[in-house]
């Protein structure tokens, strides 16, 4: 232990001079960071773009359930004008990661037409998605409306980032220790050879 301490003290006093003393291993250290670290940025957006489509994916999944799993019961409390269930249904589909708000249009009789995510400032950037809301009575299909569900995507860009740096410096750690022991044994084996 002692001994690597001395190394890394001794190493740490020639870093001055370093680009002097050796031109030809400061210029191939340079060149291997640079690679490195393009290579980790690289890397980095690739896997934030996978990233990215598997948020998009879920996002449609939410929309798939809200579809399958509340439509049809809001269709229903709307044709009954009920809005007690009306208002629980909308709070369950609140409670649905990313979804930040819900509003009704051309339902006018009811009383509840909106909705939204209690706390906390609205997003700046969202996505909306309609269904239609109808309800087959005996004399035929009859429109009742339609649901605005609206998706928080300044969430999914805050969560994207934090993932992008989380990954960018891993990776550059990662390949920066390789960059460092590749340079290192380099400089044992080679460039002292070279430089000499």
């Amino acid at each position: 232990m002692a001994t690597i301490r001395r190394w890394l003290r001794q190493y740490l006093r020639q870093l001055p001079g370093y680009r002097q003393e050796h031109p030809l291993a400061h210029r191939l250290t340079m060149y291997v960071l640079a690679c490195s670290l393009g290579f980790a940025l690289l890397s980095t957006l690739l896997q934030v773009g996978i990233e990215y489509q598997r948020e998009m994916r879920q996002i449609d999944q939410r929309l798939e359930l809200i579809r399958s799993g509340y439509v049809a019961s809001l269709a229903r409390s709307l044709w009954d004008v009920d809005d007690e269930q009306l208002r629980l249904q909308m709070q369950g589909i609140l409670y649905i990661p990313d979804v930040s708000a819900l509003r009704l249009e051309g339902t006018e009789a009811m009383r509840i037409t909106a909705m939204q995510r209690p706390g906390g400032a609205p997003p700046v950037s969202t996505r909306e998605h309609a269904f239609a809301l109808s309800h087959a009575a005996p004399d035929g299909v009859r429109a009742l409306g339609r649901l605005v569900v609206q998706i928080d995507l300044d969430a999914v860009a805050a969560r994207l980032a934090w993932s992008g740096v989380t990954i960018f410096l891993s990776q550059s750690l990662t390949i920066l220790m390789i960059a460092g022991v590749l340079v290192v044994v380099f400089q044992w084996l080679v460039t002292r050879h070279l430089e000499s």
